[in-house]
């Protein structure tokens, strides 16, 4: 086994800052008009803003999937707790009853497996 100055905890957040600035990195990029507009791009640009704090602009993102026409009961789920943070009950609950429509064995679970939080 390798010895290694450094602790584990010290290893993994130095990586979690290197992913987090790879995603300011990757969103400040995404204005760009030569980037991917699909559904899955823009789910996963919502999910990042999301992380970021920046819930109107992962709204902006979710719903731009959205009006693609995918309908994905990870995606409604995602768009359900947007909504929950910026205080729009009616909506979240809204895209919480897609998303169990369009997958019914979709729950929040589900959702923490897939790591949406809620």
């Amino acid at each position: 086994m390798l010895s290694s100055p450094h602790s584990t905890a010290e290893i993994f957040g130095s990586l979690s800052l290197l992913c987090f600035k790879t995603s300011l990195i990757a969103v400040n990029n995404f204005r760009s008009s030569e980037v991917r507009r699909d559904a899955e791009t823009l789910d996963t640009l919502a999910r990042v803003l999301f992380r970021l704090g920046r819930w109107n602009d992962a709204r902006k993102a979710v719903r731009e999937a959205l009006e693609t026409g995918v309908r994905d009961a990870e995606i409604f789920y995602r768009a359900g707790i947007i909504e929950e943070a910026l205080g729009n009950e009616d909506g979240a609950i809204a895209y919480f009853q897609l998303a169990k429509e369009t997958n019914p064995t979709f729950d929040e679970l589900t959702g923490k497996l897939l790591g949406l939080y809620r």
